[in-house]
Parts: C-alpha cells; sequence; structure tokens
C-alpha cells in the first residue's frame, strides 16, 4: 500500500483491474464515531433509504433502514437473498444488484 498514488483518485489493482477500496471497514474494525451518528441523523430524517446488496443482519448498519422507515421513510430493499426487514420494506428486489442496476439503464 505503500507504493500506491491516492493523488489520483481510486487506484486500480495491478492483478485484476478493479478499484481498490481505501476506505473500507472491515469485520472487527471499529466505525468513526461520527460517522455512525451522521448515519443514524441520516436515517431518522429520510425520505427513503435504499439497502442495496446487503443481508440486513451486520449491526449497526443494519438497524439504519429499520430506523428509516419507523420514522416515515419509504425502505426498498435489493439484495439476493431474503431479509429480516423484507415484511417491512415499501419495495423488495430479490436479484443480483448488478443485474439490477443493469436493468436500470435501459
Amino acid at each position: 500500500l505503500d507504493e500506491l498514488n491516492l493523488d489520483n483518485g481510486t487506484p486500480l489493482c495491478s492483478k485484476c483491474g478493479g478499484l481498490l477500496k481505501p476506505n473500507t471497514i472491515s469485520f472487527g474494525q471499529n466505525l468513526v464515531p461520527e460517522d455512525l451518528e451522521r448515519a443514524q441523523d441520516l436515517a431518522l430524517s429520510c425520505d427513503m433509504m435504499i439497502a442495496a446488496g446487503s443481508t440486513l443482519v451486520v449491526q449497526p448498519a443494519a438497524s439504519f433502514p429499520l430506523l428509516a422507515k419507523q420514522n416515515g421513510g419509504i425502505l426498498a430493499i435489493i439484495t439476493q437473498s431474503d431479509t429480516p426487514l423484507d415484511d417491512i420494506a415499501d419495495f423488495v428486489f430479490h436479484e443480483k444488484l448488478g443485474d439490477f442496476i443493469d436493468r436500470l439503464a435501459y
């Protein structure tokens, strides 16, 4: 990672050409408290939340769609498998996220 130059945006993997994601959180890493507070504030005040590509089981992120729905927001879920929030969601699309996005483009 020391060899990467981030001045030109997100770097590409030298082996596969995919985007390297420098701002992700891995399991076991602590989340930034300010980021969590902002996410909660946004969930409480949004008109609509789209949960895309998530099983909605890993906390604390899985709680944000529920907060949005409980506070009057519309909830849309796009993921391949069932989630604990499917029954309360306004829209549920069980398909690959890439396929869903491709359909939107046409």
